[in-house]
């Protein structure tokens, strides 16, 4: 009976995991415009006639006030938005930060899935290209941004 617990425990996981990853994630913009990371960057690119999709870095809190957070943060900004071609959304299960892309506290804690931490990279077709629980670096940030 453990082991069927066990295997059903991990099933679960592994179905939750994949659907958010298969689904994708609803985000805002400062205006409260919605977007969905599968077509976002192709939105992004039209509405603000950019030469190709921006990536799409979301990161995503228990809360704002866990090291982990900070660190990524600051880790983000070394890496040139504009030059990398990226938007930031942040997720966080207490508030929506409204001041730039954000999602709805709901959304981030499907995103963590019990985890107090998440940053994960979007490409350009909206695909998963990378997604952890520890805080990814600026030079590994830069090589998932470009593909090398």
């Amino acid at each position: 009976m453990r082991i069927v617990n066990t295997i059903l425990c991990l099933f679960l996981m592994i179905s939750c995991t994949n659907q958010i990853s298969a689904t994708g994630v609803e985000f805002h913009d400062a205006n409260g415009i919605g977007y969905h990371s599968k077509d976002a960057g192709a939105v992004i690119k039209d509405d603000y006639d950019l030469n190709s999709p921006p990536r799409i870095v979301i990161v995503a809190i228990e809360n704002s006030t866990i090291p982990e957070y900070e660190q990524q943060l600051n880790n983000i900004y070394e890496v040139d938005a504009e030059q990398y071609e990226y938007i930031l959304v942040v997720a966080d299960t207490e508030v929506a930060h409204k001041s730039g892309y954000y999602t709805e506290t709901a959304v981030a804690q499907k995103i963590l899935d019990d985890e107090l931490f998440t940053v994960a990279i979007y490409g350009i077709n909206g695909e998963v290209v990378v997604s952890s629980n520890e805080v990814i670096d600026s030079d590994s940030l830069i090589q998932y941004l470009t593909g090398d």
